[in-house]
């Protein structure tokens, strides 16, 4: 092997490591890949032109490409529809953004054969799927940091960018891969590579349930991230075999891992390295290859960024009026907005559309440039348009009055909670907040919002009819449901949904073990004074994703005694590192647990 230049190589990894660093600290509101592109520009063509074309700069760069194409199938949580389809309110969030996607798709294609007759592009299919991306990768975030992605509004607007992030990367695909290139027997090829996802999909699950396998996650096996590289080349090869484009096959095989449902370390893991080392040098590799010189050369060009703006715009606005049946104007213009924003896609499609030659370095720039533009403005004009969210307190529904549910009541009712108590039985005293019901049946809970809560607890003395309003719950989407169960037959069912148990005899064992062998501890937490309390807070903040404890500054008095992250149980120090979606077991000073508490949420 010859001499290999790595001076352009280095300088581009350099640019890759100050930039988040840059961000962090001028507070930029802009997200990282853009201002990855940014930099780009400034050391490419556009700027003082350092980086001279290297084969291993290539390289990697495609290999971003790839990895990037990868996470994109990985993000897409497939669970997430199914949940939001099953969910019973004033609107349905999958019907409903799927009917909002539909038209979308629907109005881009108009719209790209405007843009296709007056002149401004050659191929109006490549831009229909440009104008119908959504970024994913802006959306969900944004919609975490607002603390709305679990709302009606937040399901549907995560519906629309999931379905705008799966279909339109399936078109783009298939799309690059019958271009330029003979089509026979593509479709029986085509429809082999997604025979191969579920054949895939199958056998990894029977090896992720089969045994010999448990050990292999730690230390240096990590037969987990290894399993996912080779699936990866895997895709990408037999996508290439059988003439279609790699990123199909690595976006195949981002979404049949996603379908495997991993676990949220293992993804992070992914992540890690996708963002720490190879789509960073492709982003930044975007902003060195893009020629804004060469754009302002040519006039008509000038005007496609600004066009483009206002027909993304557009393109979304109109179909989510079909929301207003349902939401307030407001709601709906800032959904507008805030789905215009579009990043990754349309850089693919036009790296893919310069490759094979439909698109001029020119014309990419003037794509480029929308889709940072439009990245960096919709976050910010949602932020201002979308109604703020006042704080509200928990909610618990429960179901049944009885010596047991009814000292629940007082006690979060004291911690303020909103608490109501559904029930069929004759009640006077004022004291407790009763919902009168002539039957306890799903349909009469349902009409009267039994399910509308954040916690329902199923409490009649009738353990079938408690179990099935509880599958009612979980069917509903509902994540936190408890039921009363004494029979143990009834229970297994309920273990097999997820569904919390309580019973007198499960109780009264484990109070008289922790009587035995934890009796301060149960002191602590029985005869807690008003000033302190104990509580579960969950991580949902990603300003302090990968944040370290020690590293948290509002923490007070509170203390973290365990993070719980999916079947984990976690016992925290200072350096251990926080995720999204940690649920923390906390206890300290009644203030400092509320402040830990805003923060997080």
């Amino acid at each position: 092997m010859g001499h290999v230049n790595l001076t352009s190589l280095m300088v581009v990894v350099l640019v890759a490591f100050l930039v988040p660093i840059l961000i962090h600290r001028t507070r930029l509101a802009m997200p990282v890949v853009v201002a990855e592109i940014l930099a780009g520009m400034l050391i490419g063509q556009t700027g003082f032109n350092l980086i001279k074309p290297d084969a291993w700069l290539e390289l990697l760069s495609l290999l971003g490409f790839i990895y990037l194409m990868f996470l994109s199938g990985l993000e897409i949580d497939f669970s997430m529809i199914t949940a939001s389809g099953r969910k019973k309110g004033k609107v349905n969030p999958l019907v409903a953004g799927s009917g909002v996607f539909i038209l979308i798709l629907l109005l881009s294609f108009v719209l790209a054969l405007g843009l296709a007759k007056i002149g401004l592009v050659d191929d109006f299919f490549l831009m229909t799927i440009i104008i119908a991306t959504i970024s994913l990768g802006v959306v969900l975030p944004t919609l975490k940091e607002k603390g709305i992605e679990r709302t009606e509004i937040g399901q549907i607007f995560l519906i629309i960018a999931v379905l705008s992030d799966f279909v339109t990367m399936i078109l783009l695909a298939v799309y690059v891969s019958f271009h330029g290139r003979g089509s026979g027997g593509k479709v029986v090829f085509l429809l082999f590579l997604f025979l191969a996802v579920f054949l895939a999909y199958r056998i990894a699950k029977m090896l992720m349930h089969g045994r010999g396998f448990e050990g292999l996650e730690k230390a240096t096996s990590q037969i987990g991230v290894r399993g996912a590289f080779a699936l990866i080349l895997f895709f990408v090869a037999l996508a290439e075999s059988v003439g279609a484009e790699g990123i199909l096959g690595a976006f195949l095989a981002g979404a049949t891992l996603s379908l495997l449902s991993p676990r949220r370390e293992f993804v992070h893991k992914l992540d890690s390295f996708g963002y720490g080392f190879l789509i960073p040098i492709f982003f930044v590799m975007v902003g060195v290859r893009l020629d804004l010189h060469g754009m302002l050369q040519e006039p008509h060009l000038l005007l496609l960024v600004p066009l483009l703006l206002l027909i993304l715009f557009l393109s979304k606005m109109l179909p989510m009026l079909l929301l207003r049946i349902w939401f307030p104007g407001r709601i709906v213009l800032a959904g507008g907005v805030f789905l215009t924003a579009t990043l990754s896609l349309v850089i693919a499609a036009g790296e893919i559309g310069m490759q094979l030659g439909l698109l001029t370095s020119a014309t990419h720039t003037a794509l480029v440039l929308t889709a940072v533009v439009s990245s960096i403005v919709s976050p910010i004009l949602f932020d201002r348009i979308f109604p703020k969210q006042e704080s509200r307190p928990m909610s618990v529904h429960i179901l049944g009055a009885s010596t047991v549910t009814l000292p629940l009541v007082n006690d979060l009712v004291n911690r303020g909670v909103l608490v109501k108590v559904f029930t069929t039985e004759a009640t006077q005293d004022g004291d407790y907040p009763f919902v009168r019901l002539e039957q306890l049946e799903k349909e009469t809970l349902r009409q009267t919002g039994f399910f509308h809560a954040d916690v329902v607890v199923c409490g009649t003395g009738n353990g079938k009819l408690n179990l099935e309003i509880a599958l009612a719950a979980k069917e509903l989407g509902m994540e936190h449901v408890v039921c009363i169960l004494e029979d143990p037959l009834l229970q297994e069912e309920a273990r097999k949904h997820e569904i919390h148990l309580f019973s007198s005899a499960l109780a009264g064992k484990a109070y008289l073990k922790a009587m035995v062998l934890f009796p301060r501890l149960l002191d602590w937490i029985t005869l807690q004074d008003e000033a302190s309390t104990l509580v579960e807070v969950r991580m949902q903040n990603p300003m302090y994703e990968g944040r370290k404890l020690r590293e948290i500054p509002f923490l007070g008095d509170a203390l973290i005694l365990r993070i719980y992250r999916d079947d984990e149980s976690i016992t925290p120090h200072g350096d251990t590192v926080l995720q999204l979606g940690d649920t923390l077991l906390v206890s300290g000073g009644l203030e400092h647990v509320t402040v830990l508490r805003e923060h997080f949420s």
